[in-house]
C-alpha cells in the first residue's frame, strides 16, 4: 500500500499534472513553476514542508512517466531545429537553461538531424525573404543572423562561401 499523500502534495501533485497537460516541463522547469506559484498564492495550498512535498511530487512523476528530461530535450530540439532553423549550440544553450543535464544534451545532439541541413534552410529562408545579400553590409547581417541562430562560425563561413560561390558562377 503506498505511503498516505500529503493535503499539500495532493495540491501539487494536482497543480504538476495541469501544467504537463498544457506542454512538456523538464524537472528543473516543473520544480520552479510549482515553487513560484505556492509562494506567489500561499493560502490557496494547505501548510506543509514544500521542499520535500515538491520533491516527493517531482519523484512520483518521474516514476510515472509523466516527466522525462530526455523525452522533454529531444521534443524542443527538434522543434527548435525544424521550425526555427537554430543550430547546435543555440540548442545547447536553451537546454542548459532549463536544466537538462549536460550529459543528456550531448547524446540528444549528436542523435538530432543534421545541423548543416538546418543552416541551409536558415539561410534560404533569408534570401527568400530579403533577397541574395549583394552588399557586404547584407552579408555581415546574415553571418550575425547565422549566429545567433546557433550555428558555429566555421560552419556558416563554409556555407556562405559555397553559396557565393553558386551564385557567381551563374552570373
Amino acid at each position: 500500500m503506498p505511503p498516505e499523500k500529503s493535503g499539500l502534495e495532493q495540491a501539487l501533485r494536482e497543480l504538476a499534472l495541469r501544467l504537463l497537460g498544457q506542454r512538456e516541463h523538464s524537472v528543473q522547469e516543473l520544480r520552479r513553476k510549482l515553487y513560484r506559484k505556492v509562494r506567489a498564492d500561499p493560502q490557496g495550498f494547505p501548510r506543509g514542508d514544500l521542499t520535500r512535498a515538491i520533491g516527493a511530487v517531482i519523484r512520483a512523476l518521474v516514476g510515472e512517466s509523466y516527466l522525462d528530461d530526455h523525452r522533454f530535450a529531444l521534443a524542443l530540439a527538434h522543434q527548435r531545429r525544424s521550425r526555427r532553423c537554430h543550430g547546435n549550440l543555440r540548442i545547447r544553450r536553451d537546454l542548459e537553461r532549463r536544466g537538462i543535464n549536460a550529459k543528456i544534451i550531448d547524446s540528444l545532439l549528436s542523435e538530432i538531424s543534421d545541423s548543416g541541413e538546418a543552416l541551409r534552410e536558415a539561410i534560404a529562408l533569408h534570401v527568400r525573404r530579403h533577397g541574395q545579400p549583394s552588399a557586404m553590409t547584407d552579408l555581415q547581417r546574415l553571418f550575425r543572423r547565422l549566429l545567433r541562430l546557433g550555428h558555429s562560425p566555421a560552419e556558416v563561413r563554409r556555407e556562405l562561401r559555397t553559396l557565393f560561390k553558386k551564385a557567381g558562377n551563374k552570373g
